[in-house]
């Protein structure tokens, strides 16, 4: 989806939800996060690689589920209050009915199971020392940087 089109998209969304006083941002460095609510600064963050892979029905999923976080305010997470507000606004609930449809960035760092080869990617490298074993096979994995 163009960047510009979901933006002024968001933007009446959020209009309509109440959070006129609320700014949007477009965030161009998260690839695991689609977005995220920021109450000190009264400000919504969106994904630019989530946007521009998903179609504008998954974004305003997100955008709604930020404004739900926005309207029951800070310390109330994913919790029932959060839960029956996002419900309110019709968001799913449930991570798995909502992710199976979304296109994620890939990560820039491969997971590779001696046994299996890549499992899986992330966008960093985990911290020095810390071991990670595959949950398939119980095998150490490595962390490779693609390309």
């Amino acid at each position: 989806m163009d960047t510009r089109e979901a933006k002024r998209q968001a933007r009446r969304e959020l209009d309509s939800l109440g959070l006129e006083s609320w700014k949007l941002v477009l965030d161009p460095r998260p690839t695991r996060r689609l977005g995220q609510t920021r109450y000190n600064s009264r400000t919504i963050g969106l994904s630019v690689k989530f946007i521009r892979l998903n179609s504008w029905d998954q974004v305003r999923i997100t955008v709604r589920h930020e404004a739900a976080h926005a309207l029951v305010g800070p310390g109330y997470n994913h919790g029932p209050v959060w839960k029956r507000k996002a419900r309110e606004l019709g968001v799913p609930t449930s991570r798995t009915l909502r992710t199976e449809e979304l296109v994620m960035p890939s990560g820039t760092i491969d997971t590779v199971c001696p046994t299996h080869g890549v499992i899986g990617s992330r966008s960093r490298m985990p911290k020095a020392g810390k071991r990670f074993q595959h949950i398939g096979c119980g095998q150490v994995v490595r962390f490779e940087r693609k390309g």
